[in-house]
C-alpha cells in the first residue's frame, strides 16, 4: 500500500493483541472490542477467516516472530521500517485453532483452522 512519506498505519495494542490498518477508525473500533476482552470473531470476523488470518508475535522493542506464509512484501515492509523480523520455519509454533459462534438469526457459524486437518460438524 502506498503512503505519503512519514505517513504510517494505524496501529493500537490492547490487552489482548493488537490491531494494525490504514484506516484510523478501524483501528479505534479493533482496539475497542480488544478492550472489551474481544477478539476477531467479535470484530465481526466470520470464525473460517480469523484463524486463518496470518500470525504474528511480539517479542520486545521492535522484534516479531511471523507466520511463513505471511505475504514476503509485508514482511519486507517490516523490515524496511526497522523491525527485526524472523520468519517461523512452520506455522505450527503459533498453534492451532478451531471456531464456533452462534448466528443471530439462529443456527452456528463455524471454522476450523486450514493449517492442519480439522472439521466443525453438528446435528
Amino acid at each position: 500500500m502506498d503512503r505519503a512519506p512519514g505517513v504510517s498505519p494505524a496501529a493500537v495494542a490492547g490487552p489482548q493483541g493488537a490491531v494494525a490498518t490504514s484506516q484510523p477508525l478501524a483501528a479505534a473500533a479493533g482496539l475497542a472490542v480488544l478492550r472489551r476482552g474481544g477478539n476477531a470473531v467479535d470484530a465481526g470476523r466470520d470464525p473460517q477467516a480469523a484463524p486463518d488470518t496470518p500470525r504474528w508475535h511480539w517479542h520486545a522493542g521492535r522484534t516479531l516472530l511471523l507466520e511463513p506464509d505471511l505475504d514476503p512484501e509485508v514482511v519486507a515492509g517490516l523490515r524496511s521500517r526497522g523491525h527485526e523480523v524472523t520468519v517461523a520455519a512452520e506455522p505450527s509454533v503459533f498453534g492451532y485453532g478451531q471456531a464456533i459462534r452462534r448466528a443471530p438469526g439462529g443456527g452456528y457459524v463455524a471454522g476450523s483452522e486450514s493449517r492442519v486437518d480439522g472439521a466443525m460438524l453438528g446435528w
